[in-house]
């Protein structure tokens, strides 16, 4: 899993590339890394978790779990392939949905990107928009 950035003018999506999301263990490091980059300086409004290169596709109960912690974000944007990993995320939304965030499956980054930057009105590929974050 690679080191969570702020996109964004002023650090309001949080990305998380999901490669080597190999157990829950680690579906569980990639959440809560989310978590505290939501509330350190400041409150990113959206989190872009990339899980297409993820090795494992968490149960209902796991998920249920992730949903808990990443519901901290009003949008989540998830991208993923298709079959069962793109059932997990897709239950990862109704989940999120349910805990009152606003969460999407895309197939592609640049889509998941779109879609955070129409909904909270910020360019995410502005000059000067990235900037590392340490977990």
């Amino acid at each position: 899993m690679s080191e969570p950035r702020l996109s964004g003018r002023g650090g309001r999506v949080v990305v998380v590339d999901g490669a080597r999301l190999a157990s829950m263990e680690d579906w569980r490091t990639a959440a809560k890394i989310a978590a505290l980059a939501a509330s350190a300086g400041g409150r990113p409004a959206g989190l872009l978790l990339d899980c297409r290169s993820a090795g494992f596709v968490p149960s209902m109960w796991d998920a249920d779990g992730l949903a808990s912690m990443m519901s901290v974000y009003p949008l989540v944007a998830l991208v993923s392939t298709g079959g069962a990993q793109y059932g997990c995320t897709r239950m990862l939304c109704t989940l999120l949905d349910l805990r009152g965030s606003d969460a999407a499956v895309f197939p592609d980054v640049a889509k998941a990107r779109d879609w955070l930057s129409d909904r909270l009105g910020v360019d995410l590929d502005g000059p000067a928009a990235q900037r590392g974050l340490a977990p």
